[in-house]
């Protein structure tokens, strides 16, 4: 997931083309015979503005992009010193540890047979949309190329892709949001069953992917804007480069001190990894600190992931949204509330379908 709404560490940080990148509140573009100031935006006026712009971000984006692999792994660094394990939730109430705490793990709100096949499907829709190159299918990655030598290449290893609303994600979204679904409910009582869908996606990341930056999805605001839930596809190791979420960090306070202090503010949080369970999920506010790790396994991270909009904060997402890191498929956008969501009911939900999936999960257990 990147970075919704244009912020304060919005700058270089997008794994965007060049042409959508932000260096900063003002970009400086050198031309052969003139150096130009324009505001950081993603249209351009004049031919000639915009040639400056791809001139400059040609000669500047290798630099920029090794500079974002540093920061991220000094960030990693500084968080290992105080990083813990996110616990799951203490209490039946997961809305309000995540008014509280910034985030809740919620555990087993998706069988591990829904859990496989939706991370196939994934996989598989990752594989189909690289292959056509699908305009849309893609959001933005807050994320730094693996190495040097990626950066030269321009290969990927994190991806954010925008997903069909196929059977398999029916299901799965039932199962996760459904009447009598756990993690409905907490969503319902944080945003209320008119919020909007805002986002449908899947976060993958490939053996030998970089750690994000620390950062929070929104601008920090008075209101709750978004809330997020990261649903595990398979078991998240700690080689994994599981996401670290700073818990309490969704204060404008706490906001304050990471730009002030940085590094030193990483290493005395309370830094805690998601490391978990398939069918899990790590429940958050928009505004936490967070970051995704670097994965030293040999196994891909797949993360389902939902995001709904609160009601009040309609207008302040709607005037600032960052579009290539809004991430669903553009013909969903605006079509689907909570309150739809949670009252799915599965075609053709024979009772032999019923046996069927009972009799899946009981050789899934047994393993």
């Amino acid at each position: 997931m990147g970075l919704l709404l244009s912020g304060v560490h919005m700058g270089m940080l997008c794994r965007q083309p060049p042409i959508y990148r932000e260096l900063g509140p003002r970009l400086l573009l050198k031309s052969a015979s003139e150096k130009l100031a324009m505001s950081g935006a993603n249209t351009f006026d004049d031919e000639e503005t915009y040639e400056a712009y791809c001139l400059w971000a040609s000669e500047r984006g290798s630099s920029d992009d090794l500079e974002l692999l540093r920061r991220a792994m000094d960030e990693e660094e500084a968080l290992s010193e105080a990083l813990g394990v996110l616990p799951p939730q203490a209490t039946e109430d997961a809305a309000t540890e995540v008014c509280h705490l910034g985030v809740s793990r919620l555990q087993n709100i998706l069988r591990k047979t829904t859990a496989s096949r939706l991370r196939s499907f994934v996989l598989e829709e990752l594989e189909r949309t690289e292959s056509l190159q699908a305009a849309g299918s893609f959001s933005a990655v807050l994320a730094a190329y693996a190495s040097e030598e990626a950066i030269e290449d321009e290969a990927s290893s994190r991806w954010d892709v925008r997903l069909p609303l196929s059977p398999v994600v029916r299901e799965g979204l039932r199962e996760l949001l459904g009447e009598d679904a756990k993690l409905g409910l907490a969503f319902e009582r944080l945003v209320g069953n008119d919020a909007e869908l805002y986002e449908m996606a899947a976060i993958v990341s490939a053996p030998g992917a970089a750690p994000q930056v620390v950062h929070a999805d929104t601008e920090w605001t008075d209101i709750p804007c978004l809330f997020t839930a990261f649903v595990a596809l398979q078991d998240v190791e700690s080689a994994m480069g599981p996401t670290c979420f700073i818990r309490r960090s969704h204060t404008e306070a706490m906001h304050a001190r990471f730009d002030e202090e940085g590094e030193a503010f990483l290493a005395s949080s309370d830094a805690r990894a998601a490391l978990l369970d398939c069918g899990d999920a790590a429940l958050y506010d928009s505004r936490l600190l967070h970051a995704g790790g670097r994965n030293r396994a040999q196994t891909t991270r797949v993360l389902f992931y939902v995001t709904f909009r609160h009601p009040d904060a309609a207008a302040i997402v709607d005037d600032a949204v960052n579009e290539e890191a809004h991430s669903i498929l553009p013909k969903y956008r605006g079509k689907l509330k909570l309150g739809q969501l949670r009252r799915l009911k599965e075609k053709g939900d024979s009772l032999e379908a019923k046996n069927a999936r009972r009799k899946a999960d009981a050789a899934v257990a047994e393993r």
